[in-house]
């Protein structure tokens, strides 16, 4: 169980903020570093109350223990990523679609409202019991992405959401994916940006009894997404790279420490990565 600081979290903000003003000299970098060093002074020696004990685990425990506040608003991953997935959804005719690792249904039922025939699997049951009572005219079923249990060429559209940083292969599941789409078909895919992970960032989650908690996750780079996709013969249709905004930003419960310092640092830079692929 590791013991982390949000403190640390901040000072690391901070310091992205001066990295990315530095260059530019003047005002703008010298404010950066005036608010690293007033905030240090501040709360320098006041560091015990941001402490956090949190219990790291692998995806299927972590989504049994955030299932039941999984879809509460004010998630800045998913509020940057949802728009995004659901127009590339929209750009497709509908078809037979599989929504893998679908937890608690939340694109699953959109593609029901958009007319495809969905099929759902999870490998939490927790987030399962949440699908089917969202979405209770769908077929769910536990299931591994890494080994779909459908036939070759059964989709016509696959979707994999805020999933991918928790495999161990990921050449494998994408080859999976392809292998289950029909030639002519489509695939989405969404992931926290790789950015956001080597900045720290990662599946953090409030435990129902109060604690914290964090999905333990791999570090892929976008040319693992890219060489992934080359291997398993998929032709990149689209990237969209959806961006840390003042709303989003707000919604991270740190960003109240230092709001303005928060804004300099993250402002623009990639939260989000979706792919549209296009199986030839």
């Amino acid at each position: 169980m590791p013991i982390i600081n949000t403190l640390d979290y901040v000072l690391g903000v901070h310091g992205l903020a001066v990295l990315r003003n530095w260059a530019r000299g003047g005002e703008a970098a010298h404010d950066a570093l005036a608010k690293l060093i007033e905030f240090t002074s501040e709360y320098g020696s006041n560091t015990e109350r941001f402490t956090r004990d949190v219990t790291e685990s692998d995806a299927r425990a972590g989504y049994a223990a955030w299932s039941a506040s999984y879809d509460q608003p004010d998630n800045p991953l998913v509020t940057a990523e949802q728009p995004i997935v659901r127009e590339m959804i929209d750009s497709v005719a509908p078809g037979r679609a599989l929504d893998a690792a679908c937890g608690t249904g939340r694109h699953t039922s959109y593609l029901a409202e958009r007319g495809f025939d969905v099929s759902g699997i999870d490998a939490s049951p927790e987030m399962l019991a949440i699908a089917r009572a969202k979405v209770p005219r769908t077929k769910f079923e536990i299931g591994d992405v890494a080994r779909l249990a459908f036939g070759a060429s059964t989709f016509d559209f696959v979707v994999c959401a805020l999933a991918l940083d928790h495999v161990s292969n990921l050449a494998g599941v994408i080859g999976e994916f392809a292998r289950v789409t029909r030639a002519g078909g489509r695939i989405v895919i969404s992931t926290l940006h790789p950015m956001g992970l080597l900045l720290g960032g990662g599946a953090f989650f409030r435990t129902p009894d109060g604690g914290y908690g964090l999905v333990a996750n791999e570090r892929y780079l976008v040319s693992d997404y890219v060489a992934a996709f080359a291997k398993a013969g998929l032709a990149i249709e689209a990237c969209a790279e959806q961006l840390w905004t003042d709303a989003t930003i707000a919604m991270l419960a740190s960003a109240a420490l230092a709001p303005e310092t928060y804004r300099v640092a993250l402002t623009g830079l990639p939260l989000a990565l979706v792919w549209k692929l296009a199986k030839p």
